[in-house]
Order: C-alpha cells, then structure tokens, then sequence
C-alpha cells in the first residue's frame, strides 16, 4: 500500500501487481514492458506527432476511436478531431499512439492510406448525426409555429438513419 509505480513513479494505493512491479494503471505496464514503438509501427508512420489535446469549455482537439492494437508494442490507432462541446467535428488526422501513462502518450502521424470499412463507418455515423442535429437545429424557427415540429423532426432522423443503414450494407 502507498508504494510507487514502478513506470511513472506515482503513489498507488491500490494498483496492479504483476511479475515485475506494481503499476497505476495498464497503459504504465504495458509500456514498461514495451517501451517505444516497434520496427512495423516505426515504418508506417511519419516522424510528426499529435502534438497536446487541449479543451477549453468543452472545445478543442481530443483522440477519438481506439483501433488497431499492435501485438508488438501495444500502441494503437487513433483520430484526432476538432471537438465542440466535446462532439468530434473536423478529423484532423490519423496517429499511432502509445500511452506511457493514464494520460501521457508518444504518437506518431500514419502515412496517407485508405480507411477500413469500420473507420467508414464511424465516419458516416459521426457526419450524419452532425448535419441531422445542424439541420434540426436551422429548421427548427420555422416549424416551431407549426405543431408538427415534432413529427418533422422524427422523420428526418428515422430518414437519415434509412439512408445510413443503405449506404454501409
């Protein structure tokens, strides 16, 4: 009890005991163990980093999706967004990131390649909900003198949820 993390050196009062220490967390004891990126991780990636997540009132840039573990190093695939009101709006692009801590990573920008279909996907998903909720959002002083704002926002959201559906079968 009270002893450090054998990675980042920060108290534990109850933390993960392994073969080789105790850990805060598994990001600490996955990169204890694996320090640094691998030779395949290195070779698809550039030298550019994500830079610092910063959010103020909600709005600022974060790392969405959690992809594409790597079984050599343990680092992972994620997108960088713009966020407002913590809804990820403009993709500012595609890193291998690997935590050293909670919430410290090193990252590595991928190369320029082509999305997998589940990547789409959420794509399609994150955008379509945007442009509903924006054109809900526009539409709504014109309908609000009428009483089928309701059902007009309804159909719109079971019209795009139709179309989305379509589209990624």
């Amino acid at each position: 009890m009270f002893e450090r993390c054998n990675n980042c050196q920060r108290r534990v009062v109850y933390g993960r005991r392994a073969p080789k220490g105790v850990f805060c967390s598994k990001e600490c004891e996955d990169f204890y163990e694996r320090p640094g990126f691998c030779d395949n991780c290195l070779a698809d990636t550039t030298s550019e980093n994500a830079g610092s997540m910063s959010t103020f009132n909600a709005t600022g840039t974060d790392l969405y999706w959690r992809r594409h573990k790597c079984p050599k190093c343990h680092s992972i695939v994620q997108h960088k967004f713009f966020c407002v009101f913590l809804v990820p709006l403009l993709p500012l692009g595609r890193f291998r990131v690997q935590y050293c801590a909670p919430r410290n990573y090193f990252s590595r920008r991928l190369r320029p390649g082509i999305l997998d279909d589940k990547e789409r996907r959420s794509y399609f998903w994150l955008y379509g909900f945007v442009v509903s909720g924006v054109l809900s959002l526009v539409l709504l002083p014109f309908i609000v003198e009428r009483d089928l704002l309701v059902a007009c926002l309804m159909s719109g959201w079971i019209l795009l949820l139709v179309f989305l559906l379509t589209i990624l079968k």
